[in-house]
């Protein structure tokens, strides 16, 4: 196990001192051993998932339509001048 936390170590290019050493080795444990316990599960049957759920297209088909008109385009804005959408200084 020492020799694959220096290998991760010198991968990772960092240092390690011997505690972190022994620590990294003691994490490094418990997570092969979760994995462990998870390649114990009976998966027969059971089809690869990519996703937690199905995915579809959430767009529209692009289909040209008649444009808002100057009026109906600035009537929800109280901030207008001159038929344009005003904003503030940008120096």
């Amino acid at each position: 196990m020492t020799e694959t936390i220096d290998r991760l170590a010198r991968i990772a290019r960092i240092e390690l001192t011997q505690e972190e050493r022994t620590q990294f080795e003691k994490e490094l444990a418990q997570v092969l051993a979760a994995f462990e316990v998870l390649s114990q599960a009976d998966t027969k049957g059971v089809e690869p998932a990519l996703h937690p759920v199905p995915l579809s297209s959430s767009e529209r088909p692009d289909i040209p339509s008649k444009c808002l008109g100057q009026k109906d385009a600035l009537a929800n804005t109280p901030h207008k001048e001159k038929g344009f959408v005003k904003g503030p200084k940008v120096l």
